[in-house]
């Protein structure tokens, strides 16, 4: 069973004809009550601003950023392969939290070449995200015990994002777009990132994976 409690804020302000400001941000808490293993609870919230100017009829600026964080629980169990029924012993329970965070900023630029029939617009994002697993036992007595519980490297990501777009007004019910968009992601992902096509012996790897590009 899960049990959510959420919230949302959105607020706009004009200060002057000229500038809208945005404000935006929520939480969310999900709690499994009934969950002895697996995750037991997990929260997220999330924060941003953006703002645009328009200093000409025909141009205009945006700015943007976000942020956002999730933290999550979960309880595991170890247990040896040839065990039926698993021994619900303290020394062989850990608790491992996880912890995501990203952040994106972007900036667009809109212009109007030509009044409601010819319309551009250039803009740049920036993201950048992270992962984290922070593993502890569950007999703070008896450390060492579990054999299971390790603390894992981050996994990072960055992306940056470069976009042009055309737009054409061909008629009042058509809109022809043109756009180009440039990416340049770097993952790191100790899961994946060693692996290669074959392991020696009768396996293959078949190599499911994106690399940086």
């Amino acid at each position: 069973d899960r049990f959510r409690v959420a919230s949302d804020l959105r607020l706009m302000l004009i200060p002057t004809e000229l500038v809208i400001v945005g404000l935006s941000g929520g939480t969310t808490h999900d709690d499994y009550s009934n969950s002895d293993f697996g995750l037991t609870w997990e929260h997220a919230w999330h924060a941003g601003v953006d703002v645009e100017y328009s200093p000409f009829e025909w141009m205009s600026f945006t700015a943007y950023y976000e942020y956002d964080y999730t933290k999550r629980q979960q309880r595991s169990m170890n247990r040896a392969a040839t065990t039926d029924l698993p021994s619900n012993l303290p020394d062989n329970i850990w608790v491992s939290n996880g912890t995501d965070e990203a952040h994106n900023v972007g900036v667009d630029m809109k212009l109007v070449i030509v009044k409601d029939l010819l319309d551009a617009k250039i803009g740049y994002q920036f993201q950048k995200g992270w992962a984290n697993t922070d593993t502890r036992p569950n007999n703070p007595n008896n450390p060492g015990a579990a054999s299971g519980p390790v603390n894992f490297p981050n996994i990072d990501d960055t992306l940056n994002i470069v976009t042009t777009e055309l737009t054409w007004h061909a008629m009042k019910q058509l809109d022809l777009i043109g756009a180009y968009r440039f990416q340049d992601w770097t993952h790191q992902n100790f899961q994946t990132d060693p692996l290669g096509t074959y392991f020696g012996g009768n396996d293959v790897y078949l190599n499911n994976k994106v690399d940086d590009y």
